[in-house]
């Protein structure tokens, strides 16, 4: 018996409609769209002023032109006090005879800021001005001693102006002292090294003078 098979039908396109175009079936796709982006000129100038900066971002991390003045280490005992004196001898032609701005810090035996007990930090900036005497004081009634606080100080003076005016700071001279807290009498006086041509004790530099 014969089979007879469906006709199949044949879909003519109408007329007037374009056929599809290949290219812009595939500019349509949306996996295929070129997304706007950076050039390869303008990419290529910002590796290059990435490249340029860092070195002189790390360079400016790095460098610091403070001059700091080094204090040897002592011990600090209960119902006593640390005093960190400054006094800006000054310059009698500077003109203006503005004031020099020091930093005054206590650091423990590892070179860190010693906190108080209320977690504040012994450092401080300071305005000395010209022929004035100032100082800041760790007493260990704020800090924890356990007996007996090893620390040193450091006195840190700004840096030598580069635009050629007057250093306000050239003739700074620190000492650190430290006195009985119920009697006041001062039990030990400590001077820094050689400073700027200046040496404000006839003993060897950093040598402490005991007062009997």
């Amino acid at each position: 018996m014969p089979v007879i098979r469906p006709e199949s039908k044949v879909t003519t396109p109408h007329r007037g409609t374009p056929s599809p175009n290949p290219v812009c079936r595939r500019l349509a796709c949306p996996s295929r769209v070129r997304r706007p982006g950076l050039s390869p000129v303008f990419a290529t100038l910002l590796s290059c002023l990435a490249a340029l900066s860092a070195p002189q971002t790390a360079k400016a991390a790095d460098q610091t032109d403070d001059r700091p003045i080094e204090f040897g280490a002592l011990g600090l005992a209960t119902l006593e006090t640390a005093r960190l004196n400054v006094v800006n001898i000054g310059e009698p032609n500077v003109i203006p005879p503005g004031p020099c701005r020091v930093t005054l810090s206590y650091l423990d035996a590892n070179g860190i800021i010693i906190n108080d007990r209320n977690g504040r930090p012994f450092s401080a900036q300071l305005d000395v001005a010209r022929g004035k005497i100032l100082h800041f004081d760790m007493s260990s009634r704020r800090v924890n001693i356990n007996g007996r606080l090893q620390f040193r100080a450091l006195v840190t003076l700004p840096a030598v102006p580069g635009d050629g005016s007057v250093d306000q700071c050239a003739n700074m001279i620190p000492s650190l002292e430290i006195f009985d807290q119920v009697t006041s009498r001062t039990l030990l006086v400590l001077h820094p090294a050689l400073i700027r041509g200046f040496d404000p004790q006839p003993d060897p530099p950093g040598a402490p003078l005991l007062l009997q």
